[in-house]
């Protein structure tokens, strides 16, 4: 009876160790991706030997530094208590085919005769936050062996590092990038204000045209038409041959009786006025002084008066000098008929 009950606990005992084993295998199982790989090329190439190779050589690596958070109270000290092949794992199912990548779940088993520290939260398996920093250092080693990055490691990227070629050849085109705009940057700021210094000189002059443009408009100047000058002319010289000749009856009279008078008499009886007459002198006097002050107020004002006022003016002035032709005429006449009435 004693013996049965030992046989039983014997398997209770290893069947929950088995038990045990299988959970923490699955519960800190890691996923990771590798980039453009397929099922066909890792089945074809044993490429699952070769990963399981590189990480128990990082695990050791790793390991044997920091061996606390790898759970372990010492580890890799020896070939006895070290990583190998058969202790990298891999949950049921894997690989798989992501798109175009490669999917594959591992999980990594203490080496045989280990100890684990006090503070493991695991007994049989690695955490997965050390798989995380083995996986990191033997990625590189991985690529090297079989050309194939590992991109993720459950919800951790990685990406794939730049080759050297390429950053040869990246960086400087980057840098002449740059440069180019950079370069054009400052050609655009150097326009810019072009620009603008040529848009403030041409409001300036705009505004200068528009002033003196204003002030055209508030003093306008006027200036003699050459025609109405020759008009003028032609007038004048007419009026000057009219005056010259002789009145019929004066003519008549100085025929018929040739009678000596001083030259202010035959002024007079010719129907002119006399150069000393008071009446004319006063005129006269007056006449020039309305033109001077018409020709200074004009001098003032830097301008010509407008033509119409001038020409009534000179009519106005002619009508009157042909009144007073005409008066002192009629006087001359009178006084003739009074001396022929008398010398009779």
């Amino acid at each position: 009876m004693k013996s049965l009950i030992s046989v039983v606990l014997i398997f209770s005992l290893i069947f929950n160790v088995h038990c045990d084993l299988a959970s923490e295998q699955v519960a800190y199982a890691v996923e990771v991706i590798f980039y453009r790989l397929t099922t066909d090329t890792w089945t074809a190439n044993a490429m699952e030997t070769t990963f399981a190779g590189v990480m128990a050589s990082a695990a050791n690596s790793y390991c044997e530094s920091v061996s606390g958070n790898c759970g372990l109270t010492s580890c890799c000290t020896s070939v006895s208590i070290s990583f190998k092949e058969t202790d990298v794992g891999k949950v049921s199912g894997y690989p798989q085919k992501d798109l175009k990548n490669l999917k594959h779940k591992f999980y990594l088993q203490f080496p045989t005769g280990f100890t684990a520290s006090n503070s493991s939260v695991t007994q049989y398996v690695v955490v997965n936050s050390a798989l995380y920093e083995i996986i990191r250092l033997g990625r590189t080693t991985f690529h090297t062996q079989t050309g194939y990055w590992i991109t993720w490691a459950d919800e951790t990227y990685y990406g794939i590092p730049a080759t050297t070629l390429e950053n040869q050849i990246i960086i400087p085109i980057a840098f002449v990038v740059l440069f180019l705009v950079i370069f054009l940057a400052i050609g655009l700021h150097f326009w810019n204000k072009k620009k603008q210094n040529e848009a403030r000189l041409k409001k300036k002059i705009d505004n200068k045209k528009a002033m003196k443009k204003n002030q055209a408009m508030v003093q306008p100047t006027y200036r003699v038409d050459p025609e109405i000058k020759d008009i003028d002319e032609e007038t004048t010289e007419k009026t000057g041959k009219e005056s010259s000749k002789k009145p019929r009856k004066e003519k008549m009279y100085a025929d018929s009786y040739p009678i000596k008078q001083s030259n202010e008499t035959s002024k007079k009886h010719m129907g002119g006025a006399s150069d000393t007459d008071s009446a004319i002198k006063m005129e006269n006097e007056h006449m020039q002084e309305d033109m001077d002050f018409m020709d200074s107020k004009n001098a003032v004002k830097g301008n010509l008066p407008p033509l119409d006022n001038q020409e009534d003016g000179e009519k106005k002035k002619k009508k009157k000098k042909k009144e007073k032709k005409k008066k002192h005429h009629d006087e001359g006449y009178d006084n003739q008929s009074a001396n022929l009435s008398t010398e009779l």
